[in-house]
C-alpha cells in the first residue's frame, strides 16, 4: 500500500505545462476525482492558469468532489500556459491521496 503525505498550506499539488491549446468545459464537466483519506472539512483546491485563478475543486468530508470554473464559463488555455493545483491556505493534516482527471478539448 502506498501512503501519501497530507499537503501543506498553499502547497502546489500538481503542475501542468500545456503543449497545445485546450478548452476545458464549464465547471470542468466530465472531471472526476478520488481521495484515499477524506479531509476533516471542505478542502478547496485552487486551479490557476499562469498564476490567476480559473476554478476550484472542492473535496468534502465524505470524499465527494465538486468542480467549478470561474463564472461557470469554459476555460481557454494556450500552448505554454502553466496550470497549477494549489492546496488551501490552511493545512488539513487528515487528507491524503488526492487524484483527479480533468477533461478538455484540443483547439
Amino acid at each position: 500500500m502506498l501512503t501519501f503525505p497530507a499537503p501543506g498550506a498553499s502547497e502546489t499539488l500538481g503542475k501542468v505545462i500545456l503543449p497545445r491549446a485546450v478548452t476545458l468545459p464549464a465547471d470542468f464537466a466530465g472531471a472526476v476525482g478520488n481521495v484515499d483519506t477524506s479531509p476533516a472539512a471542505g478542502f478547496a483546491i485552487d486551479v490557476t492558469r499562469n498564476g490567476f485563478s480559473v476554478g476550484t475543486i472542492t473535496i468534502d468530508s465524505a470524499g465527494a468532489f465538486a468542480f467549478a470554473t470561474a463564472g461557470g464559463a469554459p476555460v481557454l488555455l494556450s500552448a505554454g500556459d502553466v496550470v497549477r493545483f494549489v492546496a488551501p491556505s490552511v493545512a488539513d493534516t487528515s487528507i491524503a491521496g488526492i487524484s483527479m482527471t480533468i477533461r478538455g478539448s484540443l483547439v
